[in-house]
């Protein structure tokens, strides 16, 4: 093949790989290494790792070094061909999957791996766990396998990483929307529950559960439990409530309003929703008979407002999410479409 059909293959190769190549990858089809490094000199060529080209042509791809990493691995094989094998050969965790996902505090690099074979490197940019990755446990995060929410903090406590930014990971996950599994993290800190002071795995992960995600379930099933009153127009009937619906009523909004004094003290929940939903509860407590029109108004708005300052602290907590994400997209982070034989990315 002539020397402008190989270096037209190079291109084709890297548009299947987020515009990625190996130097390895770029013999297999004819390019020698002279080739390559004059490509690099003139820059159609950019190295980002070890062994690893970006085309310059190509559109910047999000997450560069991860992927590059990822794809330095194994460097004969394309990320079609990989992608397409089970188990996978590597799979992102710890810290770089944690910043895969956009949450907590680390940093992306030294680039961790659980490889399926042993595997060494002398490089510093890299840490590799020896270890098969079940495959319920693994998920595409910007086109490479990355572990999921849950194994990736049981492989976060296996590296002794900060157990504070472990929390941070924790809450940033479950302020996104995150549901944890409480079931598979038992499963996955079962082998380390010992060493880190806990008798079995399901006390480990109940305690990081509580710890860090539940006081924001918590606050979002509040929410949602307002929103759906006030959906279902009960409090515009408010006249013709009977005593004993009422009193379900008032019991219900009683043991809510009794559940945010407990984790009201250990985090944000903002205290105004919790003094209206007790004005809410002193409105309801009117005699039957004593209630108006303005009266169920007045409920009506109450119920409002304590949503309303609900979806206030959400929403500053999903904005604290995403101002991490965003300052690590300014970084170089991710895009997540896997790439395939037509893939640009």
């Amino acid at each position: 093949m002539s020397k402008r059909g190989n270096i037209q293959n190079v291109y084709d190769l890297a548009a299947g790989q987020w515009g990625l190549l190996t130097s390895a990858q770029a013999i297999d089809i004819g390019i020698s290494r002279t080739q390559l490094n004059r490509m690099s000199a003139d820059r159609r060529l950019e190295p980002i790792c070890y062994g690893v080209y970006r085309v310059a042509a190509g559109e910047e791809t999000i997450n560069v070094g991860a992927k590059a990493a990822w794809l330095s691995l194994y460097p004969k094989k394309t990320a079609y061909e990989r992608l397409g094998a089970q188990p996978h050969d590597a799979v992102a965790t710890g810290r770089t999957a944690a910043w895969m996902h956009g949450c907590g505090d680390f940093h992306a690099s030294p680039y961790c791996f659980a490889v399926a074979r042993e595997k060494r490197s002398a490089r510093t940019d890299l840490e590799l766990l020896h270890d098969v990755v079940d495959e319920r446990d693994v998920t595409l995060s910007f086109g490479i396998p990355t572990a999921t929410i849950e194994r990736t903090v049981a492989d976060l406590v296996r590296l002794h990483e900060d157990p504070s930014l472990v929390d941070g990971f924790m809450s940033d996950a479950a302020a996104s929307g995150h549901l944890f599994d409480e079931e598979r993290l038992s499963d996955l800190l079962s082998p380390l529950s010992k060493e880190n002071g806990f008798a079995s795995g399901g006390e480990f992960a109940r305690h990081l559960i509580e710890k860090n995600a539940a006081h924001v379930a918590t606050a979002r099933a509040i929410s949602d439990f307002a929103k759906a009153v006030m959906a279902s127009g009960a409090f515009d009937q408010a006249r013709h409530l009977s005593e004993s619906m009422r009193d379900t009523m008032l019991a219900s909004l009683s043991q809510l309003s009794s559940e945010m004094e407990k984790i009201a003290p250990n985090t944000e929940l903002p205290t105004e929703a919790l003094l209206t939903l007790k004005e809410l509860m002193d409105a309801l407590a009117i005699p039957h008979s004593a209630i108006g029109k303005d009266e169920a108004s007045k409920s009506a708005g109450l119920l409002a407002d304590a949503s309303e300052e609900l979806d206030r602290h959400a929403a500053r907590a999903d904005r604290a999410s995403d101002d991490v994400r965003y300052e690590k997209k300014e970084q170089g982070c991710p895009d997540t479409q896997a790439p395939g034989p037509s893939s640009k990315r």
